[in-house]
């Protein structure tokens, strides 16, 4: 984990990937599987929001809130208006796996950390593209926000303040990941 200096706590390295256990039903209920931070592993993806919530558990952690993956994302403090990348403030094609990167969104989501430039400031790689990532909150017009974009998603999707991906609380698919976060120790 590395800590957001902007709102306090720990956000993991990378997204989301598959510890032992078992998905479980889309409400959580049965959900074993503990999330682990670990650079070379598919994102795991196809997950509700519940299970993504339960899965931060099982590891002693949470789901990342929406203030505290965009402060990990920018690495600086926001500047209203303006589009911010993990990388920095103005858009380089495929430095991530965005829609250039993966040929379209024909080659999906990849290993995390396979693109090493795609590392914010506070040392958390993959906020942008590859896999979205869903938090606690907020909801707009009953729908949760996946954050940073993916492998099939351009610039200002990408972005780490984008609301553009909106999604139901049982939504899920190949390009829906999510990672964990934890207080400050």
């Amino acid at each position: 984990m590395v800590p957001i200096p902007m709102v306090g706590g720990c956000i993991d390295t990378w997204e989301a990937s598959a510890g032992p256990g078992v998905l479980g039903q889309p409400d959580g209920k049965g959900t074993t599987v503990v999330a682990r931070s670990e650079k070379g592993k598919m994102p795991l993806t196809g997950v509700t929001l519940a299970q993504a919530e339960v899965a931060c558990k099982n590891a002693g952690k949470r789901l990342c809130k929406h203030d505290e993956w965009a402060a990990a994302c920018r690495g600086v403090p926001k500047q209203e208006h303006h589009d911010f990348y993990c990388y920095g403030d103005q858009y380089q094609e495929t430095r991530c796996w965005d829609w250039k990167a993966s040929d379209g969104g024909k080659k999906k989501a990849t290993l995390t950390g396979s693109k090493a430039d795609c590392v914010s400031a506070t040392g958390a790689y993959d906020l942008t593209g590859n896999v979205g990532e869903l938090t606690s909150g907020p909801d707009i017009r009953e729908r949760r926000v996946v954050r940073g974009g993916t492998y099939n998603m351009t610039l200002h999707d990408s972005a780490c303040d984008s609301k553009g991906y909106l999604v139901t609380q049982d939504t899920t698919g190949p390009d829906i990941g999510f990672r964990c976060c934890a207080d400050a120790k």
